[in-house]
């Protein structure tokens, strides 16, 4: 979360498999860490013309299962416009991440299911 809120989309990449799959909502499947990486920042970040002003997660279950380990929980955060005083968009709801422990034991992000609780409401809403 940290990362994430200090805009080290470098940083937060890392936390990815290099193979990893993001499926987010309203998005086409995300391939690879580096593609994840860009989409990141340009959702989330200056890349995109905004920047995120708060994020956190809260984990309701997670279980080992061998050399992975699947992860539920549920997102919170809010964007805001570059130069604005205050985020204008929020947005909430489930993820599962499936995490795979590489060669050097280092467990990443191999698969990410990102749902949203309610419809976008907000900056570039439709």
């Amino acid at each position: 979360m940290d990362r994430a809120l200090a805009a080290d989309w470098d940083a937060v990449a890392q936390l990815y498999h290099r193979e990893a799959l993001q499926l987010m909502p309203d998005a086409p499947p995300v391939e690879g860490r580096a593609a994840i990486r860009a989409a990141l920042a340009r959702q989330l970040g200056s890349d995109g013309g905004v920047r995120l002003t708060a994020f956190g997660v809260a984990i309701a279950e997670a279980e080992l299962l061998g050399d992975t380990v699947y992860v539920r929980a549920h997102y919170r955060l809010a964007v805001a416009p570059l130069g604005a005083a205050s985020d204008t968009l929020r947005q909430e709801g489930p993820y599962v991440n499936l995490l795979c422990r590489g060669a050097d034991g280092t467990w990443r992000i191999w698969r990410q299911f990102v749902g949203r609780a309610h419809p976008l409401a907000g900056l570039g809403a439709h």
